[in-house]
């Protein structure tokens, strides 16, 4: 059940990676700066942005699919993992906002900003690591015991 739930979550996030690419991409100028160096700018067309975020996303959330074939009897693994691909969709929902917002040329407050992305990064950190705790505390604490 349990897996079944973290699948309709991740659908979900996925469209909302879609909007919020979608959205991105009719908000962005033609040139958009990707990275500050000393000299200036890096910057990428804005073409060029959407294709390398949309194959990223694809090939992240693709992996669900892959996980899925390569472990069918392990569902709280696969469980995990979905919730793992929601995280890492979440921080790409907040990374294109933010690409949105520093290209933008409004003025814009970061600091008001910075927990979330921030946040997003500890989350998939965070989640990252819940699966090999679960699983230390599974072998020294089998299922057994608790009956």
């Amino acid at each position: 059940m349990v897996l079944k739930i973290s699948r309709g979550i991740w659908f979900f996030s996925v469209l909302g990676v879609l909007a919020a690419l979608m959205v991105v991409y009719a908000a962005l100028p033609l040139e958009v700066a990707v990275q500050q160096t000393d000299t200036g700018f890096i910057t990428l067309s804005k073409e060029a942005v959407f294709y390398i975020a949309l194959a990223l996303s694809a090939i992240i959330n693709s992996l669900v699919f892959v996980i899925g074939a390569f472990f069918p009897n392990e569902k709280p693994f696969r469980t995990w993992f979905n919730g793992l691909i929601i995280t890492l969709n979440t921080f790409t929902i907040i990374a294109l906002f933010t690409l949105n917002a520093v290209n933008t040329t409004e003025k814009f407050d970061f600091s008001r900003i910075t927990f979330l992305i921030y946040g997003s990064l500890i989350l998939v950190i965070l989640w990252c690591a819940i699966w090999p705790l679960w699983s230390l505390y599974r072998k020294f604490f089998p299922k057994d015991l608790v009956e």
